[in-house]
């Protein structure tokens, strides 16, 4: 708690940075409607007040340009705006390598998220134990996957999981891929991305899984 409440008076500290900006009208993107990002959203409007916008990429969102300044929440919300704007001020938080959306607008700041693959093996290895998961089917992107992400893979086989990685290149490919019923398949785990293994895909594959009871 005491992070969280650290993190949003960081960014807004970040946002007051500059002396033009209002806190009135503001706009926060979040990228989905999740747990996490909707508490970096509420706590925005804590400090900045009632008068700014909360909104999804989701819910496809419109006339964005009414309101400055913008804040992204998750990467597909910093990819939204990037796109939408080249020169616009945004502010992100809870980004993965934001250094690529850069290219598309290099007048953007904010909190990036760090992680240890070696922390994240062990968090599953202990989630797995106690649920009694041996065997993991991993789907992923290959080549939108980001790379830090990718490192995440030789520290769990190092793990006692057994990780069988199945690489969609093509969104055709997901049918095929989905494998029969079998009694060894212990988890599933995916690794999202823009363009291929969207949120959608992965609802897909889990709702495929449920069905055929991976």
């Amino acid at each position: 708690m005491v992070k969280k409440k650290f993190f949003i008076q960081a960014l807004t500290l970040l946002m007051f940075s500059l002396p033009a900006i209002s806190k009135a009208d503001y706009l926060v993107l979040i990228s989905k409607n999740i747990k996490p990002y909707m508490e970096v959203a509420e706590g925005i409007k804590k400090i900045l007040g009632e008068r700014g916008r909360v909104e999804s990429v989701e819910e496809n969102p419109q006339d964005i340009f009414l309101y400055s300044p913008w804040f992204a929440v998750g990467m597909e919300a910093l990819k939204y705006m990037s796109e939408a704007s080249s020169s616009r001020k945004i502010y992100f938080a809870l980004v993965e390598a934001p250094e690529k959306f850069k290219k598309r607008n290099s007048n953007i700041c904010g909190f990036r998220i760090e992680f240890s693959p070696e922390k994240v093996a062990e968090l599953l290895e202990k989630v797995s134990f106690s649920l009694g998961i041996t065997t993991y089917t991993l789907f992923l992107n290959p080549f939108k996957t980001p790379s830090f992400i990718l490192k995440i893979i030789p520290e769990i086989k190092k793990k006692k999981i057994n990780l069988k990685v199945y690489e969609i290149e093509d969104k055709s490919k997901i049918f095929r891929i989905i494998p029969p019923r079998r009694k060894e398949e212990g988890g599933i785990l995916i690794l999202p991305d823009a363009s291929v293994v969207s949120f959608a895909v992965a609802k897909f594959i889990l709702t495929e899984s449920v069905k055929r009871k991976i």
